[in-house]
């Protein structure tokens, strides 16, 4: 819902909007009862109390015992937000090349977060942030209940000068006053036309994000596929299901960065674009989940490594948390080719995007490059060194047909496959992927004026 105002105020307009959104979700996932059915396994199941659960033949049990033992993880969950967004713009001078244009205001914006679960998937943490109490769910893992809101306040400023009739500098400011903390972040960037079909551009910005409330006060368990690791750094067994306690972490600082890019626009002629940008982003105090795998690499006997009395591996308990930072840098590429044929326009393009690097910090100190990996064993997520689009479409009047080739280039893990993978011709290579997607869309016109 969004409803606003405009006018004109001492030379400047304004513009003062409020908007309202929300989502509500329900979730309803199917289980066991833990507790019935370990009831039930020791004669003590069913609404009588003297039922037996047949582990050797279960379609010997009756469906009403079948039925006594199921369960749900229910959950609700609920999300709001209120914006309301104050913006004057107008012209504050002029330079030989044309006008200065300004924009600047205010913006205040309210969130709310809510999360209720069934009595029998919620969990409890200790203090530390340790699963203290299990959800009665032989599968699933539950969680915990959360209720959390928040508010925050923006001043912000931009402004737009033409320097000459071929260079443009834009400076932008934005302060935010948050419940626990401020930032305050600029940004300039520049555009530089060279001739009519070279156009240069660059930009550099500092920005910042906040933790969500999930993230600050919501905990959650879930399953994990695990590979166990004995102290000597030696794989234990396969990979098993496990228990991963996700624990939510209300002292996170907001994420930080510092941005710059650099671009090229080139047009040699009328029907042919070609755009290359360099971007590179240090973050600084990263949100992220711990990786339960990494550590149970790290540290087998660790203290949120959860094990039974002979040495079973049952569960990991991760948490969020800011890391020290990530420097990422690549490049994207993005062209286009139009031309008209008997049948309707073609329309050739190009997308191309490519990690030239992408650091975090080692275990052991310093930073390590985890581009063209899987990252199983850190926070990182699986980074391909390079995905690519080729497509081709053809418009003819209310038709469009297209075909997409989507290429991701190969990467690898350096979790070694087990010995029946290997005997199965598997390494740790992942080989690219490639696919073709065809398309076929038709533009109906609602115009009934005639």
């Amino acid at each position: 819902f969004s409803v606003g105002l405009t006018g004109d105020l001492g030379g400047f307009d304004w513009d003062l909007r409020y908007t309202h959104s929300e989502t509500d979700h329900y979730f309803y996932q199917p289980d066991t009862s833990t507790t019935r059915f370990s009831a039930a396994i020791a004669g003590q199941g069913g609404t009588s109390g003297t039922e037996s659960w047949n582990l050797f033949d279960p379609s010997a049990n009756s469906a009403s015992l079948r039925e006594w033992i199921s369960t749900a993880q229910e959950t609700w969950s609920e999300n709001e937000l209120d914006v309301v967004d104050l913006v004057f713009s107008g012209e504050i001078g002029s330079t030989a090349a044309g006008n200065i244009d300004i924009a600047f205001g205010l913006q205040y914006r309210e969130e709310a977060f809510d999360l209720k679960r069934d009595k029998g998937s919620i969990v409890e943490f200790d203090s530390e942030g340790n699963l203290v109490k299990p959800a009665d769910l032989l599968f699933l893992g539950g969680g915990s209940e959360s209720s959390a809101s928040r508010d925050a306040i923006a001043l912000f400023a931009e402004v737009s000068v033409p320097v000459t009739d071929k260079l443009q500098v834009n400076g932008a400011v934005r302060y935010e006053e948050l419940e626990e903390d401020s930032t305050f972040d600029p940004k300039i960037s520049l555009r530089y036309e060279v001739s009519d079909s070279l156009i240069l551009r660059a930009s550099a910005s500092t920005s910042f994000r906040e933790a969500s409330l999930s993230q600050l006060y919501s905990s959650g368990v879930g399953l994990q596929g695990i590979q166990d690791f004995n102290t000597d750094g030696t794989p234990k067994g396969g990979t098993t299901f496990i228990r991963i306690a996700q624990d939510g972490n209300p002292n996170l600082s907001p994420e930080e960065s510092e941005n710059i890019n650099l671009g090229i626009l080139w047009k040699p002629i009328e029907n042919f674009d070609f755009k290359i940008d360099y971007w590179s982003i240090d973050y600084s105090n990263v949100i992220t989940i711990e990786s339960a795998q990494g550590k149970v690499i790290a540290d087998p006997n660790g203290p949120d490594v959860l094990r039974l009395v002979d040495g079973t591996l049952i569960g990991v308990t991760t948490r969020y948390k800011n890391v020290g930072k990530v420097n990422a840098d690549g490049y994207d590429i993005e062209a286009s080719y139009i031309f008209n044929t008997g049948l309707g326009n073609v329309v050739l393009g190009l997308n191309r995007a490519h990690f030239l690097s992408y650091e975090i910090p080692a275990s052991g100190g310093g930073m390590k490059d985890v581009v063209g990996l899987f990252n199983h064993d850190n926070f990182a997520r699986s980074l391909p060194e390079t995905k690519t689009v080729l497509s081709a479409s053809l418009i003819s009047g209310n038709h469009t047909v297209g075909a997409f080739y989507r290429m991701i280039s190969d990467y690898e893990t350096t979790n070694p496959p087990n010995a029946l993978g290997v005997a199965n011709g598997l390494g740790q290579e992942i080989d690219e992927f490639n696919v073709l997607d065809l398309k076929y869309s038709y533009n109906f016109d609602m115009d009934d004026s005639s």
